[in-house]
């Protein structure tokens, strides 16, 4: 991740530009004539993470390039596959899908380092539940219009064909799709209000139940974060001390060139400027996850 609601936010930051003409583009029409698709196409890797089996999980690793079989192949994979598609549904799809893999490469290192995981270990029970709690703030922090439930509906992905291709590669079965998009937009909407946080700060008995990476997903426990709030001082410096000395809108900036150039290399294979080959060595070869 980031959240479901920083990674629309963004990819809506790219539509309002592209349509602007502040970032000329050759994919800008594909992007424009299907907007929904491509804010699907934005959120799709962590709607896996949110399956409630091995294969569905499976498939958030595959799209963020971190499976051991399939490693990096899917970013290249969906884009060939997507050049297909007549209608530029696929296609849309896939460049909101690219946005979320700028977006993760360039973000994920800044909130492993805040969080405390040290590069190249996995994260622990404690770096994980923070991590959740530092994504929570910074979809606080740049985004407080764009609700992912009043945009995303799980059937547009039966539209997304490229997406069920790659499905069916990763052994997913029939509705697992729209399954994972199901739960996510529960936990989504149940993340905003305070009931449910209520309810897990009620069952929160640590080290017997620790519900702490859930409730870091609620929106309100923000409230109860010492140094969260730029306006109100601290008792001592805590994780958000280093959070607010971050440069947000410059990472932001660097993941919209990195997003820009990923679409750059999906217009000119589409367009036969490049062959697949030359695309799979351009694309990143590393996970962003």
């Amino acid at each position: 991740m980031p959240k479901e609601n920083t990674h629309l936010w963004f990819a809506q930051r790219l539509m309002t530009r592209l349509q602007n003409g502040d970032l000329p583009h050759p994919s800008a029409n594909l992007v424009l004539n299907q907007p929904r698709m491509f804010s699907l196409g934005s959120i799709i890797p962590d709607a896996f993470f949110y399956h409630y089996r091995a294969r569905g999980r499976r498939m958030a690793k595959v799209l963020h390039g971190s499976d051991p079989v399939m490693r990096a192949e899917a970013f290249s994979f969906m884009v060939v596959q997507a050049g297909e598609d007549a209608s530029g549904r696929d296609q849309a799809f896939v460049l909101g899908y690219l946005s979320h893999v700028a977006l993760d490469a360039t973000f994920h290192p800044v909130i492993h380092a805040l969080s405390g995981r040290r590069p190249g270990r996995p994260s622990s029970g404690v770096t994980r539940s923070l991590h959740r709690l530092l994504e929570t703030g910074l979809d606080r922090l740049v985004n407080r219009t764009s609700r992912y439930p009043d945009i995303i509906a799980p059937f547009l992905a039966d539209r997304a064909e490229v997406l069920h291709i790659l499905a069916g590669h990763a052994g997913l079965r029939l509705g697992d799709v729209r399954g994972a998009l199901s739960n996510q937009l529960l936990v989504s909407r149940l993340a905003q209000g305070r009931f449910a946080h209520k309810l897990l700060s009620f069952f929160h008995w640590p080290p017997a139940l620790d519900l702490s990476e859930l409730r870091n997903l609620c929106y309100a426990q923000l409230d109860e974060e010492d140094g969260f709030d730029p306006d109100k001082a601290a008792a001592a410096p805590t994780v958000w001390t280093a959070f607010h000395k971050v440069n947000w809108d410059r990472l932001f900036e660097r993941a919209e060139n990195l997003a820009l150039k990923l679409f750059c290399l999906c217009s000119e294979h589409w367009t036969k400027r490049l062959d697949f080959a030359e695309l799979r060595q351009a694309f990143p070869q590393k996970a962003c996850d």
